[in-house]
């Protein structure tokens, strides 16, 4: 949280958007849960809750990406346009990884994306 955010950060909240946040209908369950509990902190801390949407079409010019390494369409396509080592990661258990993206998915400004290595 920053009340002076430079050009590499992502707005979850400010004054004039609200980001989503997507998660992949065919993710495992807890993808779903986490992007629900995620959904209910920003709304605990700022009064606004941001949109929980399951296709990257209907995401604004924010976006927050949820979802697990090999079964989420919207981490696949983020991860082809970030500096994660994707095969690398999915050797890994029980491990995530959280990166600033900007333009990753046409219509999308800017992203946060967090990808796990699994469904836990």
């Amino acid at each position: 949280i920053t009340a002076d955010p430079d050009g590499r950060d992502v707005p979850i909240v400010d004054t004039e958007l609200t980001a989503d946040i997507y998660v992949d209908p065919a993710d495992h369950a807890v993808a779903g849960i986490a992007a629900a509990d995620f959904a209910a902190d920003v709304e605990r801390v700022t009064g606004r809750t941001p949109d929980v949407v399951n296709s990257t079409d209907d995401l604004g010019a924010v976006a927050v990406v949820i979802g697990t390494r090999g079964h989420s369409a919207g981490v696949e396509t983020c991860l082809s346009e970030s500096r994660i080592d994707g095969d690398q990661f999915r050797q890994r258990r029980e491990s995530y990884v959280v990166e600033t993206l900007q333009s990753p998915i046409e219509g999308v400004e800017a992203c946060v994306l967090v990808p796990g290595s699994d469904r836990r």
